[in-house]
């Protein structure tokens, strides 16, 4: 039988946060290609830049690694389910058609994996939405063809204690090493967001 295990809660990492109520928060928008629970160190993506993604000090050239950590997450986010669909690459546009309506909006972000060219295997941006069963994506460098893919949309809302003056213990901080949680600490706290010791 699966053991079944509690999500993070505020109050397990929020030790105080100062001010007016909810002036150390901010709205933003995440890539949630997993679920991200409530704690988690985050940063801006290193491309699509007007995204949040869980901090990894590795940084780099992938969309889903941010190199700098700028706050922590309030609140539990689910990652959406994948859904399959075939895209249809020509002159570097790929059409996709999912069996479902896959209500996705111009301007959200999917991950899609699956497909037996490696140049699609990316985060695409949704261009256009013709249908609710269908949606164009750029995909430059990707060879003229059909492929079975999974997609996911990726982009949800969510709200982030961005600045302190705030205190906060216990947090996620993903596949960090400790290199990058000490780098991480010192970012929070050029924010006014002091780390202590696990308590």
């Amino acid at each position: 039988m699966a053991t079944l295990t509690e999500r993070a809660y505020l109050g397990d990492w929020l030790m105080d946060e100062y001010g007016a109520p909810n002036h150390c928060r901010e709205e933003i928008n995440v890539l949630a290609p997993v679920d991200i629970d409530s704690g988690s160190v985050i940063g801006l993506a290193t491309t699509l830049t007007t995204y949040y993604v869980p901090y990894d000090n590795t940084g780099g050239a992938n969309t889903g690694k941010a190199a700098a950590a700028s706050g922590v997450l309030i609140s539990s986010i689910t990652a959406e389910a994948s859904m399959t669909a075939s895209i249809v690459d020509l002159a570097n546009v790929g059409t996709g058609t999912t069996t479902e309506n896959h209500l996705l909006a111009v301007d959200d972000v999917i991950e899609v994996t699956g497909g037996t060219d490696a140049e699609l295997n990316v985060y695409a941006t949704i261009v256009s939405v013709p249908t609710a069963k269908t949606f164009t994506i750029a995909t430059a460098n990707v060879t003229d063809a059909t492929y079975a893919v999974t997609i996911r949309k990726l982009n949800q809302a969510a709200v982030a204690l961005k600045r302190g003056p705030a205190t906060v213990a216990n947090l996620d901080w993903g596949t960090s090493d400790a290199t990058g949680i000490t780098a991480g600490e010192a970012e929070l706290v050029a924010l006014g967001i002091i780390v202590r010791e696990e308590v």
